[in-house]
């Protein structure tokens, strides 16, 4: 989780160094963002729609069938209902990188976004290529 807090933190940065948005408007965003979307089944897991156990044997099932959709095969089981499932689908869309939000601020600076986009992707070789004692 550390690593996901620090990626964000150094995108925001390289956005605010670069002037991106007028003051204040990417701090707001930033509050609006997730940093990723959340799988299905650890919100129908959250919700308490599926066991653990449960959870477990449909990634298995999943992982050598990727075609397969896990809330379809919950459904098949009979573990949770399409209603809970498309529940769990309205909170995983809620989901928004900070990105997505920047974008669609009419006051975004796309000159300003492309070179703080530049420097975000050189930090992130940078940890790329640092020795793993150092990450």
């Amino acid at each position: 989780m550390a690593a996901s807090t620090s990626t964000r933190a150094e995108l925001a940065r390289c956005l605010r160094d670069e002037n991106v948005l007028p003051a204040g408007m990417l701090e707001r965003l930033e509050s609006r963002s997730s940093d990723t979307v959340m799988p299905l089944g650890v919100i129908l897991r959250q919700r308490g729609k599926l066991t653990m156990s449960q959870l477990v044997e449909l990634s298995h099932i999943q992982s050598g069938n990727p075609g397969l959709r896990l809330g379809e095969l919950a459904v098949g089981r009979g573990w949770c209902t399409q209603a809970d499932v498309e529940e769990a689908l309205v909170v995983q869309q809620r989901s928004v990188h900070l990105l997505d939000l920047v974008l669609g601020e009419e006051s975004c600076d796309l000159a300003a976004l492309s070179r703080a986009l530049v420097r975000y992707a050189k930090l992130l070789e940078e940890r790329m290529d640092a020795p793993a004692s150092a990450k």
